[in-house]
């Protein structure tokens, strides 16, 4: 990142030490990188490779690594406002940033990444007209990501009527991870020149309520030695757990497990409630049914190359696996 033309100004120093710094050190840990992988997905759904040759063709695009960093910033923004906002200690094997750099330097950061990932656009090879497009799809998926953070921070789900649970879940899913997922893959799918944006969008959007699934399943894993597991229900916030536990649980289970959760530091009841109804696992059976048909859906919906399916394959079998153990 740079801020200054002239690097021998004063004021240099100090920005990397409280921005340069602090983002570098976030950046280089460990990272799944997936919104980088949608926006390539969303850009070879377009680009429709039929062959090897053609892939490798498609991941020279000098515009790609640009929007992949622009979704990163995104991401890694929020990441660290989720943190400040949710009292985290950890993340991606390190200390979460407003632990290590302090509450301001860790808040100001999480907004000057927003405002670099929208600089990056003048930095693309397209048209005023697909910057224009970009500019608009950012800023409204900005907003989605703000009120799916404001349900989170503002709902407590032991404290809403049941009936209500399933769409706040689902809904806080959606804004919070599907919009962003979707905001990658549309974006992708823009500069290799596709139509039917729409339906991308929603293709992206899907991808990330299941990345959300999943996160939501490992992070409820009560022999998990992650610090951040069990975070989400610490905190009772809307989840995919809680969304199925609602929809597939009797009424005095459901009130076993809010029992068990407000028992929390102690685990004892929660990890007799989670064996007694094997949650985690009928919920992750679901879950693998409903990725696999809406992939199934897609495919016919916007006729997927065999090489393009053979990269999605590749992306949801990640999904599947990767998040039942580390949080993201």
């Amino acid at each position: 990142m740079e801020f200054l033309e002239d690097p021998t100004h004063p004021a240099t120093s100090f920005w990397n030490s409280a921005l340069l710094k602090p983002y570098q050190d976030l950046k280089d840990r460990p990272s799944k990188k997936i919104r980088s992988q949608l926006v390539r997905l969303g850009f070879l759904i377009a680009s429709r490779p039929n062959s090897q040759a053609e892939l490798a063709a498609a991941d020279e695009n000098p515009n790609l690594p640009i929007l992949s960093d622009i979704l990163e910033k995104l991401h890694l923004g929020s990441l660290i406002a989720d943190d400040i906002q949710d009292g985290s200690l950890e993340r991606r094997g390190g200390k979460a940033l407003h632990l290590e750099y302090g509450i301001p330097i860790a808040l100001n950061l999480s907004n000057f990444l927003y405002f670099s990932a929208f600089d990056q656009i003048r930095k693309l090879k397209i048209t005023a007209e697909v910057s224009q497009k970009l500019y608009s799809w950012m800023t409204e998926t900005m907003m989605d990501g703000h009120k799916g953070q404001a349900l989170d921070l503002s709902v407590c789900f032991d404290e809403v009527p049941l009936q209500d649970l399933p769409s706040l879940c689902e809904k806080s899913l959606q804004l919070k991870s599907g919009a962003l997922a979707g905001l990658a893959v549309q974006m992708g799918t823009l500069i290799a020149g596709g139509n039917d944006l729409r339906e991308h969008k929603n293709f992206g959007c899907e991808l990330g309520v299941f990345l959300q699934m999943f996160d939501d399943l490992g992070n409820c894993d009560v022999e998990n030695s992650d610090p951040k597991k069990l975070e989400d229900l610490r905190n009772r916030r809307l989840s995919w757990v809680v969304q199925f536990a609602v929809e597939t649980l009797p009424q005095n289970r459901i009130t076993d497990f809010f029992s068990a959760i407000k028992q929390m530091p102690d685990l004892a009841q929660l990890k007799i409630f989670l064996k007694e109804t094997n949650l985690r696992r009928h919920a992750y059976q679901h879950a693998l049914k409903k990725i696999d048909a809406r992939m199934d859906y897609y495919h016919g919906k916007l006729n997927f190359t065999l090489c393009v399916r053979n990269e999605i394959e590749k992306l949801t079998q990640q999904l599947k696996t990767s998040y039942l153990v580390v949080g993201e």
